[in-house]
């Protein structure tokens, strides 16, 4: 057995106040809120508005690649926002009851988004020098 004892954060730290600060616990409670309206309406949507939904996050995924595009022959300056994207597609692939066509459509969106990834990855690291 080992002697190493975890310590836990006492709620006295600068840290533990700034992950339970009342503007941290509202925000967390609004996406939580916002996360189970989705939840509700996927599973409650027509095959054919689920289509729509893919569709749309196909669409998204061709604007981010165009913006990065941009950002790699320096038009804009600001790296695009590829995290939310990511995370709206993990939301959306948590859904429940989408169907077997959905299902296969979803995981060809991620399967693109994961490459375009990488390149997106390599293009910041790229414009930064470290390649």
């Amino acid at each position: 057995m080992s002697n190493i004892v975890k310590r836990v954060p006492s709620y006295k730290t600068p840290a533990f106040k700034r992950k339970t600060s009342p503007d941290n616990a509202r925000l967390n409670r609004v996406e939580l809120k916002k996360m189970e309206e989705v939840l509700t309406v996927l599973s409650s949507k027509t095959s054919a508005e689920v289509r729509s939904l893919i569709a749309d996050m196909d669409r998204r995924i061709d604007e981010m690649h165009q913006e990065f595009f941009r950002y790699r022959h320096k038009e804009i300056h600001r790296i695009p926002d590829w995290q939310r994207l990511e995370g709206d597609l993990l939301f959306l692939s948590r859904g429940k009851n989408l169907g077997a066509e959905a299902t296969l459509r979803l995981d060809g969106i991620l399967y693109k988004f994961q490459n375009r990834k990488r390149i997106w990855l390599q293009w910041i690291d790229e414009r930064h020098g470290r390649i």
